[in-house]
């Protein structure tokens, strides 16, 4: 569930940022400016890139106890399973 939480989070983030990018190109076709003329429009935002992103959900995804992930379950219940 954490895992699926996680990329789902993370995938969102990946599509609203082709989408804002889509937009700033398209304003700028609309001005006649470049993108980077867009000066405050743009900002920072356009230096996250979609490989920092990727990186950050691979290193979430690496923080996940292997038992959750093989499973699916929480980890205290694969002990439960195992036991009974």
């Amino acid at each position: 569930m954490q895992g699926n939480i996680l990329v789902t989070s993370h995938v969102v983030r990946l599509v609203l940022l082709q989408a804002r990018d889509s937009l700033y190109q398209q304003l700028a076709l609309l001005t006649q400016m470049p993108v980077n003329g867009l000066g405050g429009l743009a900002g920072d935002q356009m230096n996250e890139a979609a490989e920092t992103i990727a990186t950050e959900l691979l290193d979430g995804l690496h923080s996940i106890p292997i038992e959750c992930v093989s499973s699916g379950w929480a980890t205290g219940e694969i002990d439960r399973a195992l036991i009974s």
